[in-house]
């Protein structure tokens, strides 16, 4: 067995039983669902790094059946024994994309996660796709199978290329406090190497928000132009070559990027600036 497919099919269902009887019975059962699923990657990682098998055993339905890249299979006692004995070990991993789709009381999720690993003293880091199915029953998400494959060269800039909608926006203000802004904004990457990004303030905050002067126009905010990726810095940079505030035309505007399942989080890279910008990328319709 490869140290890839337990993590794959790891990162998706790791909310313990307690964690998922807690929450509000009464939430929308499809979007409570999806945010019921995020968590349990999450959790699921936290178990592989921990060597937690008991639980990694909440998590895994008893006819569980993985089937990895190597055309091998694992049942649910296979792989908690290799977590048990310390075959497998992770040192780290982290869930890079993550695209949930529930149906009635079965959901398939699919996306990529990234690890530094171990499989009987050989190497299995990398980046590897990933295909999990979960049932809930009497109330409870388990994972019935999972599918897994290495992926390679899949750099920052192809993960950047697509349609992104913004999810939130806050930015600290001069006395330390934070101001959470009502806004809507897209923003695109396309394989050209070409960007464009816009937001628009639904409502005006009582504070006066400093960045205002410098990107926005009667509470509009957009601009155009190429990018570049630095990789090794973790910054992306918007050469803007038009906007609707014209001070920022022939301008280099540099952010910080990471990336948290399939969400992109920006921030500036200047000491001036002090905000955080959370988008999520767009599903094709």
């Amino acid at each position: 067995m490869n140290i890839a497919r337990m993590i794959t099919c790891a990162l998706l269902l790791s909310v313990p039983a307690g964690s998922q009887s807690g929450l509000p019975a009464r939430m929308s059962s499809e979007s409570e669902d999806v945010r019921i699923l995020r968590l349990l990657e999450h959790d699921w990682l936290d178990a592989y790094r921990e060597g937690d098998a008991d639980k990694m055993g909440r998590i895994l339905a008893d006819d569980f059946v993985g089937r990895w890249g190597d055309g091998s299979t694992q049942t649910k006692e296979e792989q908690l024994k290799a977590i048990r004995t310390g075959e497998e070990k992770h040192l780290s991993n982290h869930l890079d994309e993550c695209n949930v789709r529930v149906y009635g009381d079965t959901a398939v999720v699919t996306g990529l996660q990234s690890e530094q690993s171990v499989l009987e003293g050989r190497d299995g880091s990398g980046t590897y796709s990933y295909t999990d199915v979960f049932v809930k029953r009497h109330g409870q998400w388990q994972v019935v199978a999972s599918e897994t494959k290495r992926v390679t060269g899949r750099s920052a800039r192809e993960r950047l290329i697509g349609s992104w909608k913004q999810v939130s926006s806050e930015e600290a203000l001069p006395d330390g406090s934070v101001v959470q802004l009502d806004e809507v904004a897209l923003l695109t990457y396309d394989r050209s190497g070409h960007m464009s990004g816009q937001a628009m303030r639904r409502s005006e905050p009582k504070q006066r928000i400093p960045s205002d002067s410098t990107y926005q126009s009667n509470g509009y905010d957009a601009y155009f132009g190429t990018f570049t990726v630095d990789e090794e810095k973790h910054t992306v940079t918007h050469h803007v070559e038009g906007s609707v505030a014209r001070q920022l035309v022939g301008k280099d505007l540099v952010r910080s990027y990471s990336f948290d399942g399939d969400r992109l989080i920006m921030k500036p890279t200047s000491a001036d600036e002090h905000w955080t910008v959370v988008f999520e990328k767009n599903r094709t319709y």
